[in-house]
């Protein structure tokens, strides 16, 4: 436990890269364990950054509703970096992580992954499935729960239920027993 405390310790005081950051965000949970998924996206949202957890923002509120109708448990939510990247230094101006980012931060995925010992890896969004954590393939790809909230209310409710059961067929798939 000794050692993890310390690795933690190193990715908080973190300052890899230009957008090092105070507010860094690490991972989420549902608190069942064993850890069954691992759902990863690309950066924390402004709203992540200030809550301290993934996926808290409006994106949140639509991830955590595709995963309750999915039936989802046994998770834990993150992303590729854990500082918001932003164009301006601001919460308002985002913009996707660079490559240097992507792998100044994989070390601390990499060590989160060895840590839960995901059975499954799910990228939400093409900036995740394009740049997988060391040694993984990702067994499913969804939307980013941030696409799906921007879009009309209609294609909303499309691409909701797209996702939801791609990924409820995932699960029973993959359900032992």
């Amino acid at each position: 436990m000794e050692k993890e405390i310390k690795q933690i310790q190193s990715w908080v005081d973190c300052t890899k890269c230009g957008i090092a950051c105070r507010n860094k965000v690490f991972s989420r949970s549902d608190n069942n364990l064993p850890i069954k998924y691992l759902f990863i996206g690309e950066a924390p949202s402004g709203a992540d950054s200030i809550i301290g957890k993934p996926f808290s923002g409006p994106e949140g509120k639509v991830l955590s509703l595709l995963l309750d109708a999915s039936g989802c448990t046994n998770y834990v939510l993150t992303h590729l970096i854990a500082c918001y990247p932003s164009m301006d230094n601001s919460r308002s101006s985002y913009r996707k992580p660079r490559k240097e980012e992507i792998e100044n931060c994989k070390e601390r995925l990499d060590i989160l992954i060895e840590m839960i010992n995901p059975k499954f890896y799910i990228a939400l969004g093409k900036t995740a499935k394009n740049n997988p954590p060391s040694g993984i393939t990702y067994h499913l790809e969804l939307d980013h729960p941030y696409d799906i909230q921007r879009q009309s209310e209609n294609k909303q409710k499309v691409s909701f239920n797209r996702n939801k059961n791609r990924l409820r067929s995932f699960i029973r798939e993959h359900t032992d027993g």
